[in-house]
């Protein structure tokens, strides 16, 4: 297991490194990549305070507060194989059928009626 970030190298983070997440993992087993996507917040009142803006993939952002530091690493952990997405047991694909299925048309017992317009004539 890799160690977690501790809060002085929280504070030294620059913007593009990366972050790994120590529980979370891909598909294929590796862990997830987090990339610090702005300038690490500290606050002058509160030392203990920090808040890191991070980005994985293309349209997921997060934000890492001193709470959740326990919960990513600078180092990379090692790949666990099958640790990822696995499919549920004994659930039967979904077959669909090639034909598309046929729109049926309710008739309606109301009449239509047409109303004509007149038109005007300039004389």
């Amino acid at each position: 297991m890799t160690k977690p970030l501790t809060l002085d190298e929280a504070k030294r983070l620059r913007v593009g490194q990366a972050l790994y997440h120590r529980y979370n993992r891909n598909a294929d087993g590796t862990a997830q990549k987090w990339r610090v996507n702005a300038k690490v917040r500290t606050w002058e009142r509160d030392p203990s305070k920090v808040k890191i803006s991070v980005k994985s993939g293309t349209y997921l952002y997060d934000t890492i507060t001193e709470n959740e530091l326990n919960m990513v690493s600078l180092e990379q952990p090692q790949v666990i194989k099958g640790a990822g997405i696995k499919s549920i047991p004994n659930q039967t694909p979904v077959i669909q059928s090639a034909e598309k299925p046929k729109k049926t048309r309710v008739k309606s017992n109301v009449k239509k009626t047409v109303v004509k317009r007149q038109v005007r004539t300039r004389t």
